[in-house]
């Protein structure tokens, strides 16, 4: 924190901690002058009521009233029927547009000078609040956390939420979200003011005065301030009541002007039917509105502003420094929860988000930033991503048409290629409507910067080591690598070896290596089907010259695929365009991954953890034959290791390199499986929890190259403006029923095992091929496997529960329980997601949980290995009839293809030796092969 007395300060820390509250201010004040939205019901009903009072001196909208459905009419007059306190407000920056209108000859109720007016209007009332309001919590927050992160939290809520479009107009939201921000900064002043407590009083009722007259809902707000004011006596209370009495007025005084009744709302007179139900169209709370209202992309506020979900982390935080604090940020939002969810037009009209929760926006902001305080780079990200969203949508249009149910993906996108965007100060340069955001984009980054790097003066800098590699340990490190390799080719050293490792580690060892090796038994049987063709071709195209691929297939819910699998096929399309062999290149990258999933066990646990862990994985039948395809999944185990070594070596020992190869993996995983897209969340709040810490500059430079990675993608989906993304992201899907989701659980262990092969290759075949090979024996340790992963998972939680008991913090944590534990959420969220989106129980849609549930089995066998109910022979006996029961089936199946190749059906389709001939004729046909 930053204080301008402290008497060690230096005069530039004194200098920036006065002016970067007002730099925030204008930077702020910059973004809401900059776009206008212009026409609308809501705008023109207290516009019009500007015009009828200055220009013909009278309270009657009758000279305006066609330009808005926000009216009544009564007496044979039409009025307004908002509230008045938003004219109260305007009409200073109102009158002031219309002197210089009228210096300027131009007529106010004119075209050109309607326009103008109402922007010079909306600027020095709406976005002038708004822009206050973000400069007091600025001031709020940066005496609770570092500024640094005041700054983030404030342009999030306030660039990144409600305030930014709605400042841009002239409804009253804006002006009430500006109000209730400051009335929070001066009730945390009232707290420490002492003496003079009495003056912040006065203005605190005031303040909730005008926002109550600005927006009626406001006074549930406004209700909770005044309680709280209670609790300090009948004199504060009397105070409050003072201040907000002249503002209160306007209300009893408009109503009078208009009907003669000051108690009569012109809300009650209002032609909408919902009007009419409960106290002005406010029943009881639905369900379904409070989803809609907080997550759903029509008006979700969460949805819209991923960074306020920042504030569930918060609270504990807001709760320990001020008990008064924590009820008034969590009841306030709360109430508008159950207000908004009760009203009848709880959607709001032509609006952007839920805008009756606008008040609840300020409150919501505090915890927010506590929680940023606790999750920075989580936060951070949530914030950029907000304010990405937001600024979309305020530059092209904050109140879009109701009938747009998701309208990021069916209006916004239209309008933006279409060139429709609300008026902004680029395009009156003379910019497109795309270099218009950039210019904005530019100066608020530059001017956020600028602000930042002045709050650092106080923060030290973390600074890592450097990648140092000198050249001469090269030579050393190649020089021990083949000491390495020649003494391995002496078979004393085997013998010695096999002696030290013991029967049991060589039997698995054995397994291992034979499970490895049939992933090239019967190559020319594997499944080839169009999928398989149109990827061959692709990547002989692009190993060839003929086309640089930008996307491949589509993919089962209908958006292409980006195209990181066929470069990867392109390395054999080189030199042969014989699937047999391109296969045999994919079972060759999955035998590295088994291999380097042992090495990266080994490392993380134990040799044993990784010996059992592998062996499992490296038989089991789901798994062999998913390697021997030309699907994207087949290759995932080498990339999915890569990404969890690379992060358990950052941990340990940071290098720079880790951090290039875990952005090369994570970008590779998320081209191979479009559900592996959550990881990168993931892992952002992962690094951000356990707090990880990566140099900026390597972050940069892993994130770069990320994004390189994806630019010829991102240019195949803007070649077709970005449909098939779109028509991807509209697609309506139902959640899964309980069946499904059990269906889901299930095939993650049986993607690990044997079960349920039925599926894969016809009811027919499996009855010839189970009765053949009799596999009544290895079916029933499948099973006993399946129960003893459900088995492991609760005995492994409980161990857990007491492991974290002892840890004072999370970062006594060891980096294998880290692993363990992004092993178990990654396993979680991707399951919830495939429940959300209604995925189908698909076994390929499991193989990105390959090392979790074996590794959850061989670690529950460690533990029941040390204790005394299960002896260690026994253990081993049923890991081992466990991994050859694996090998059998998988031997016995490739020895059955083999035989009965015309039998083989339904998901597995018909073996390309079968269909050589005509595959290769295809081939030809498509393609220049000599």
């Amino acid at each position: 924190m930053i204080r301008v007395a402290h008497c060690g300060a230096t005069l530039r820390e004194m200098l920036v901690d006065r002016r970067t509250p007002l730099a925030v201010f204008v930077l702020l004040l910059f973004s809401y002058a900059y776009i206008n939205q212009g026409w609308g019901w809501n705008q023109n009903s207290r516009l019009d009521v500007l015009h009828a009072l200055i220009v013909q001196h009278t309270v009657s909208i009758d000279a305006y009233e066609a330009n808005t459905g926000d009216k009544e009419k009564l007496g044979g007059h039409f009025y307004s029927e908002k509230a008045p306190g938003m004219i109260l407000i305007a009409a200073p920056a109102f009158l002031f547009s219309y002197g210089v209108l009228s210096l300027s000859g131009i007529d106010i109720d004119g075209g050109m000078g309607w326009k103008i007016s109402e922007r010079l209007t909306t600027i020095g009332s709406v976005g002038l609040l708004a822009a206050l309001g973000g400069l007091c919590l600025f001031l709020f927050l940066r005496k609770r956390i570092d500024p640094r992160l005041a700054l983030v939290a404030t342009l999030a809520v306030f660039l990144g939420s409600l305030p930014f479009p709605y400042a841009t107009m002239m409804f009253s939201h804006g002006a009430t979200m500006g109000l209730l921000a400051i009335a929070l900064w001066i009730f945390d002043a009232i707290e420490h003011a002492g003496r003079t407590a009495w003056k912040y009083e006065y203005l605190l009722g005031f303040l909730c005065g005008l926002a109550v007259s600005s927006e009626y809902p406001a006074a549930i707000a406004a209700g909770l301030f005044f309680v709280l004011t209670c609790l300090r006596g009948w004199r504060s209370a009397a105070r409050f009541v003072a201040g907000s009495i002249l503002p209160l007025l306007s209300i009893p005084a408009y109503n009078w002007a208009v009907s003669g009744s000051p108690l009569a709302l012109g809300y009650g007179r209002v032609d909408f039917p919902g009007m009419q139900d409960g106290f002005f169209g406010v029943t009881l709370p639905r369900g379904e509105a409070v989803r809609d209202l907080l997550f759903g992309q029509f008006r979700g506020l969460f949805f819209w502003s991923p960074f306020l979900l920042s504030a569930f982390i918060g609270y504990p935080a807001v709760y320990r420094q001020s008990r008064r604090l924590f009820w008034l940020t969590f009841l306030v939002p709360l109430a508008y929860v159950l207000f908004a969810s009760s009203y009848a037009y709880w959607d709001g009209g032509f609006a952007f988000g839920p805008r009756h929760l606008s008040p609840a926006v300020p409150f919501l902001a505090i915890p927010a930033a506590f929680g940023l305080l606790a999750l920075p780079l989580t936060g951070s990200t949530f914030a950029a991503m907000s304010i990405l969203l937001v600024s979309i949508a305020t530059f092209i249009n904050a109140a879009p048409p109701n009938e747009y149910h998701q309208p990021l993906f069916d209006f916004y996108p239209r309008e933006f290629f279409n060139g429709k965007l609300a008026w902004n100060a680029g395009s009156a340069l003379g910019l497109s409507g795309g270099w218009s955001m950039a210019l904005w984009a530019i100066v608020v980054c530059g001017a956020s910067a600028f602000i930042m790097n002045g709050l650092r003066v106080t923060f030290p800098v973390v600074s890592f080591a450097g990648w140092n590699v000198p050249f001469l340990s090269i030579r050393k490190t190649l020089r021990a690598w083949w000491k390495i390799i020649i003494s391995r080719c002496s078979p004393r050293w085997w013998i010695r070896a096999a002696r030290d490792a013991g029967v049991f580690r060589c039997v698995l060892w054995a397994a291992l290596l034979a499970g490895l090796l049939l992933r090239f038994v019967h190559l020319p049987l594997m499944e080839f089907k169009a999928d398989e063709f149109d990827v061959l071709v692709r990547a002989y195209r692009n190993a060839h010259g003929i086309e640089f691929v930008k996307a491949s297939i589509p993919s089962s819910v209908g958006l292409f695929n980006p195209p990181f699998f066929v470069w990867l096929l392109s390395f054999p399309a080189v030199i042969t365009s014989d699937p047999v062999l391109v296969t045999a290149f994919v079972a060759a990258l999955n035998v590295i991954g088994m291999l380097l999933l042992y090495v990266f066990i080994k490392r993380a646990f134990s040799a044993d953890i990784a010996l059992w862990t592998t062996a499992l994985l490296a038989t089991a039948p789901w798994a062999i034959l998913y390697s021997r395809k030309l699907w994207p999944q087949d290759v995932m185990i080498l990339f999915l290791i890569l990404f969890y070594w690379s992060l358990h070596a950052m941990m340990r020992h940071y290098r720079p390199w880790q951090v290039y190869l875990l952005f090369f993996s994570l970008a590779a995983l998320t081209q191979l499986h479009l559900i592996a897209w959550l990881i990168p969340i993931i892992l952002f709040i992962f690094l951000d929890v356990f707090r990880v810490k990566v140099r900026q500059r390597d972050l940069a430079g892993g994130l770069l190259l990320f994004a390189l990675l994806y630019v010829p993608y991102v240019l195949h989906q803007a070649e077709f403006s970005f449909e098939n993304l779109l028509n991807f992201l509209r697609g309506n899907r139902e959640m899964l029923n309980a069946k499904d989701v059990l269906d889901h659980l299930s095939w993650t262990v049986a993607a690990t095992s044997g079960l349920k092969f039925t599926v894969q290759i016809g009811g027919e075949a499996y009855a010839l091929f189970s009765t053949t090979y009799r596999l009544a024996f290895p079916t029933v340790f499948f099973l006993a496997y399946a129960f003893g992963v459900v088995a492991a998972v609760p005995y492994l939680l409980r161990d857990a529960i007491r492991r974290i008991r002892s840890w004072r913090h999370l970062s006594s944590m060891d980096s294998s329980d880290r692993i363990l534990v992004l092993f178990t959420v990654i396993w979680i969220v991707l399951v919830v997601a495939y429940v959300i989106i209604g995925a189908p129980p698909y076994t390929q849609y499991h193989i990105i949980f390959y090392p979790l549930v074996p590794l959850v089995f061989v670690l529950a066998l460690q533990k029941a290995k040390r204790s005394d109910f299960f002896p260690s022979a026994f253990v081993h006996a049923f890991l081992l009839l466990v991994v050859l029961s694996n090998l059998y089936f998988s031997a016995s199946f490739l020895h059955f293809l083999a035989r009965n190749p015309e039998m083989i059906g339904t998901g597995y389709g018909k073996p390309y030796t079968l269909e050589e001939v005509e595959w290769k004729r295809k081939l030809q046909a498509v393609l220049p092969i000599p």
